[in-house]
């Protein structure tokens, strides 16, 4: 789909969710401009790819470095990243009257796949103190709890919640990690690319219940909407939107035309992942690397 094979993608998969091996080298940053015209301070991210700046209705989406699936632990990059992330969706709530948040994954174990029925909110509420560097350090690595910059954004702004993973594809992709991690080397080049299919069925369908989960056509309630997804993701998903279809999607989500003709999308790479040029090459679409 972006020119990766099955193996070097479900790699890039598995190292960075079982064995954290997707961290930031600090090289020169993967980009010298900015692309598109969104004025995101250069300190938070940089803007890789836009697509249909002048609908009424946006979707930014986000790359993160999270936490393993398996284990729950951090790589060298997750805090600094997470609080990027935070700072970002704050200037887009601010600047871009962001105020739904689309996660990957779940925030809690039995959370509804559906929107309940909902008010139309078009800005977000306010917060009256910017949360410090410390503070929000300190929020960040609460050992007796998870916590990630979605969760805060949303506590912090009020921000409404929308689940977009398809609950039987994601419990397929958990249950391949762990097969996976536990593995004998002559299973792995199978696994690996059963992981890889779903991952890449994974990605069609959280673009492609978008529109679904944002009610467009419902009513007359442009909102805007802030998607977080590891950077794994990245590169097949731009090609998605340019091609405007899933590819291997199942029947019934495999057309992304209601969210590419209807949504501006604009992807953004927080700061440190952005520096980062020996994964940005190795996950990013050819045209947008370095």
């Amino acid at each position: 789909m972006n020119g990766f094979s099955g193996k070097s993608l479900s790699f890039v998969r598995g190292a960075a969710i079982l064995l954290g091996l997707i961290q930031t080298l600090r090289p020169p940053a993967c980009f010298a401009a900015v692309h598109g015209s969104l004025a995101v301070p250069e300190q938070l991210a940089s803007v890789v790819y836009r697509q249909n700046q002048t609908s009424p209705r946006q979707i930014y989406i986000v790359a993160q470095s999270h936490r393993s699936v398996l284990s729950g632990e951090k790589g060298d990059d997750t805090e600094i990243v997470q609080e990027e992330i935070y700072r970002i969706g704050a200037w887009l709530i601010r600047h871009e009257g962001v105020t739904v948040l689309l996660p990957e994954g779940y925030f809690r174990k039995h959370a509804a796949s559906a929107a309940p029925a909902r008010e139309c909110r078009q800005t977000a509420a306010p917060r009256d103190n910017p949360v410090s560097d410390a503070d929000l350090r300190i929020r960040l690595s609460d050992p007796a709890r998870y916590v990630n910059a979605g969760m805060l954004l949303k506590a912090d702004y009020e921000l409404s919640l929308r689940q977009i993973e398809d609950r039987g594809v994601y419990a397929n992709v958990c249950l391949l990690l762990r097969e996976l991690a536990a593995s004998k080397p002559a299973d792995r080049q199978n696994l690996a690319e059963a992981l890889d299919n779903q991952q890449r069925l994974r990605s069609g369908i959280l673009l492609e219940n978008i529109p679904e989960v944002l009610q467009y056509g419902k009513g007359d309630c442009p909102e805007n909407a802030m998607l977080t997804v590891g950077f794994a993701h990245l590169g097949e998903m731009i090609d998605l939107l340019r091609k405007g279809a899933a590819e291997n999607a199942t029947p019934d989500a495999g057309d992304l035309r209601s969210l590419t003709e209807n949504f501006g999308i604009t992807v953004l790479l927080p700061r440190t992942l952005a520096q980062d040029r020996e994964l940005c090459n190795l996950v990013l679409p050819n045209s947008l690397r370095p």
